[in-house]
């Protein structure tokens, strides 16, 4: 819960402030960084989702890598959509890529906002919060 409100009695409304918050992170990864031989991809990846731990969570988690290897391209393969690694060629139209996954990246957020929109209960406190106010 938000520390905006503090003991206000309208404290249940501090989860509409969203301006307040971060709602996604993009991690950066040089590839060049992370070779087979020492854990590859795979522990660059780790090693960022470590750190947000100590973080909020957020909508959307994403890291880009630039300039892989062909070797470093078939590694990603294995590794699963839903960790958010993005790897980008420095081949082809670099620029059509990166409006792409901005593109895809900004709309998981914005998805993310519509079912926490549509659906306000879900929120932690609100439910209760109107109930009490209605009665």
């Amino acid at each position: 819960m938000s520390q905006y409100a503090g003991s206000e009695p309208v404290r249940f409304l501090s989860e509409f402030q969203l301006h307040r918050r971060v709602h996604a992170i993009i991690g950066i990864l040089d590839p060049t960084e992370h070779p087979l031989t020492t854990g590859g991809l795979g522990a660059g990846l780790a090693s960022f989702h470590e750190s947000l731990k100590d973080l909020p969570h957020t909508f959307a988690t994403k890291v880009f890598g630039f300039g892989p290897s062909a070797r470093q391209m078939e590694e990603a393969r294995a590794i699963k959509e839903a960790e958010g690694l993005v790897l980008i060629p420095t081949t082809g139209d670099v620029k059509l890529y990166l409006d792409a996954i901005v593109a895809d990246f900004a709309s998981d957020v914005l998805r993310e906002f519509s079912n926490m929109v549509s659906t306000p209960s879900s929120a932690s406190g609100l439910n209760w919060a109107f109930r009490d106010r209605m009665s």
